[in-house]
């Protein structure tokens, strides 16, 4: 994925600061429960500080039983999206820094989205979505068990 520098006008390296309800799980607004095991992102330029068009988590929530309930209940709703204020407030996101070559591994149910480039270079990243070899035989409890398929 690609992430543009934003027009100059906007200043270099701003905050890239929205509501604790601008974030999405992958499956939303595609209306698509639990569609993958393992979101795992390689970065392939810089992004070692804020605004470089950082990916921005939200810490254990893939554990949060609000946010499951609302991602199950309203899974078939089109209005389900990283817009939509009415989702669970999870507080402030934060950056994951990361250089060429680094990894970030997230369970799929960790609330994310994706930052604003301040920057004056193009961020460039790949993404993997890992499935369990038994994940459609899982996919319907992962939301109440998220450790489900990772059971030893």
């Amino acid at each position: 994925r690609l992430r543009f520098p934003q027009p100059l006008e906007r200043g270099r390296y701003a905050p890239d600061v929205f509501p604790g309800t601008r974030y999405h799980i992958d499956g939303m607004g595609q209306n698509q429960l639990c569609p993958f095991s393992l979101l795992c992102g390689v970065a392939l330029s810089a992004q070692a500080q804020p605004s470089m068009g950082n990916l921005h988590v939200f810490p254990r929530s893939h554990l949060h039983p609000p946010l499951h309930a609302y991602y199950r209940d309203l899974i078939e709703d089109d209005g389900q999206c990283e817009e939509d204020t009415s989702k669970p407030d999870l507080g402030e996101s934060v950056q994951v820094l990361l250089n060429p070559g680094d990894v970030v591994i997230a369970h799929q149910l960790l609330a994310h989205r994706v930052g604003i480039n301040t920057s004056e270079h193009i961020r460039y990243q790949l993404y993997y979505r890992v499935s369990h070899a038994q994940h459609a035989s899982f996919k319907n409890r992962i939301v109440d068990n998220p450790w489900v398929e990772f059971a030893v």
